[in-house]
């Protein structure tokens, strides 16, 4: 299992710390187990809160959190244990801050002039498709199959 933060709730030690013929889950971990194989697979009334595989380290991240793993005890949904778990957050922080750095490099190597195209907008606000701005319309707005006049 690769999950820290699962690892660490069910007691499992580390892949590298498990010998041959030794116990590894703790009898006093039975409980925990029992909760992340339902979170994982269901249970007979309820369903996983997870649908695939790839959802396993968000999972993790869920119970490292003690406020999400209350939201998620509560609630099993996954979405809501997410949010209160903070790792939205941090993720939509990084991916702000790695364009804030983007936009920082393009406009001190790009001219201004590319940056601000200096091209006319239909009544809907969309840049006309032409050789001024189509690059900056095809990368930031929206595609439109037909123009306004």
């Amino acid at each position: 299992m690769n999950s820290v933060g699962l690892r660490q709730h069910i007691g499992a030690p580390a892949p590298n710390e498990v010998a041959k013929n030794k116990a590894v889950l703790k009898p006093s971990k039975r409980d925990e187990v029992a909760e992340l194989f339902s979170w994982l697979f269901g249970m007979l009334s309820t369903k996983a809160v997870i649908s695939d595989s790839r959802q396993i380290s968000a999972l993790g991240d869920v119970v490292s959190s003690d406020e999400a793993l209350k939201v998620l005890r509560a609630t099993r949904q996954m979405e809501e244990a997410l949010l209160a778990s903070g790792v939205f957050a941090i993720v939509f922080a990084v991916a702000s801050q790695r364009r804030g750095q983007r936009l920082r490099r393009q406009n001190s190597t790009s001219p201004a002039s590319a940056m601000t195209p200096t091209c006319k907008v239909t009544s809907s606000g969309v840049p006309r498709r032409s050789h001024d701005c189509k690059r900056r319309a095809t990368r930031d707005w929206p595609s439109h199959s037909s123009s306004d006049g």
